[in-house]
C-alpha cells in the first residue's frame, strides 16, 4: 500500500507538470498573438494617433482639415501650414480703410532664410529708381508695399489706410507713393502706387499690379465667374474689359502718369462737340 501511494503521488506530480507545460505553451502563443496585434498600431500621419493600419479605421478619414480645407486629415497633421517666419495679414473689415495682404515676410537684411525647406514663394526683380529690387509676388495682396529705405527723397502722400497683421497690431503706413518701375525682362515700364512702410518688410507686388504687368494671368474660361457685391451687383465681364483697356493705356503711356498732378500755366482753350 505504501508503494502504491507513492506511485499515485508521482503520477499526480507528473500530470500537474504536463498541464503546466501545456498551459505555458498556450500562454506563449497568446502573447505572441498579442504582440503581433500590437505591432499593427502605428502612429498615423493623418490623425496623429495610433491605430490599426487602414484608412477606414482612421478617425480623420472623410473629415475636413480646419487649416487648409482639404479632406482626410486633421489640422494638427496638416502639411500646408504656413511657415513660422511669415506673418499673415488679414482684412480688418470690409467697411474700414484696412488693406489686405496675404503674406508679408519679415526678413532682416542679414538673414536670408531660416527654413531648411526650399522656398515656395515667388519673387521678381524690378528696377526702381535705377536700382534692382527683389519683390515678393503675392496674388492675395490688394496693395503694393515698399519700405521707406527705398523711397528717400520721394514725395509721400498721407493715407488713412492700415495694414492689419495676423495676430499682430495694426501696421500704419507712412503714406503712399507712386513710382515708375521697369521690368528688366521685357524692358516695359509701369506706374505703380506703393504703401510706404517704416518697417523693414520684403518689397511686395499685389494682385492688380502683377496681373497688369503680365506676371500672372487669370484664365476666366476655366472657372465660373461670380459677380462682385458692393452697393449692387456688377457685371464682371464689362468691368474686366474696361480694366483691360485701362491697363493697356497706362502701360503704353506710363510716362504720362509719372510725377505729381499739376496744372497748365495760363488760359487754355478747349473745343468740344456740343452734340456729345
Amino acid at each position: 500500500m505504501g508503494e502504491q501511494n507513492k506511485l499515485d503521488e508521482l503520477n499526480k506530480v507528473q500530470s500537474t507538470k504536463s498541464r503546466t507545460k501545456g498551459g505555458g505553451a498556450r500562454n506563449k502563443a497568446n502573447y505572441g498573438k498579442f504582440k503581433q496585434d500590437s505591432t499593427q498600431y502605428k502612429a498615423c500621419g493623418y490623425c496623429g494617433r495610433k491605430h490599426k493600419f487602414g484608412r477606414e479605421l482612421c478617425p480623420a478619414w472623410s473629415e475636413t482639415c480646419n487649416s487648409c480645407g482639404k479632406r482626410n486629415h486633421f489640422a494638427k497633421q496638416c502639411r500646408q501650414r504656413r511657415r513660422d517666419n511669415t506673418n499673415q495679414v488679414k482684412e480688418a473689415d470690409s467697411s474700414s480703410d484696412s488693406e489686405y495682404i496675404d503674406s508679408v515676410t519679415v526678413k532682416p537684411d542679414k538673414i536670408s532664410s531660416i527654413s531648411q525647406q526650399p522656398s515656395k514663394e515667388v519673387y521678381a526683380k524690378m528696377i526702381v529708381r535705377g536700382n534692382p529690387i527683389k519683390f515678393h509676388v503675392d496674388c492675395g495682396a490688394t496693395v503694393n508695399v515698399l519700405p521707406m529705405k527705398y523711397l528717400a527723397g520721394e514725395n509721400i502722400e498721407p493715407t488713412d489706410r492700415t495694414l492689419q497683421m495676423w495676430n499682430k497690431p495694426e501696421l500704419k503706413p507712412k503714406g503712399t507713393c507712386r513710382l515708375t518701375i521697369r521690368n528688366p525682362k521685357n524692358d516695359k515700364k509701369y506706374s505703380v502706387e506703393f504703401m510706404a512702410v517704416q518697417e523693414n518688410l520684403t518689397p511686395l507686388l499685389g494682385a492688380k499690379a502683377i496681373q497688369r504687368m503680365g506676371i500672372v494671368e487669370t484664365h476666366n474660361e476655366n472657372f465660373e465667374q461670380v459677380a462682385q457685391v458692393n452697393s449692387g451687383i456688377k457685371d464682371t465681364t464689362s468691368t474686366q474689359s474696361t480694366t483691360t483697356v485701362m491697363n493697356r493705356i497706362i502701360e503704353e503711356f506710363a510716362n504720362v502718369f509719372e510725377g505729381e498732378v499739376g496744372t497748365l500755366e495760363g488760359e487754355q482753350h478747349l473745343q468740344v462737340d456740343p452734340h456729345l
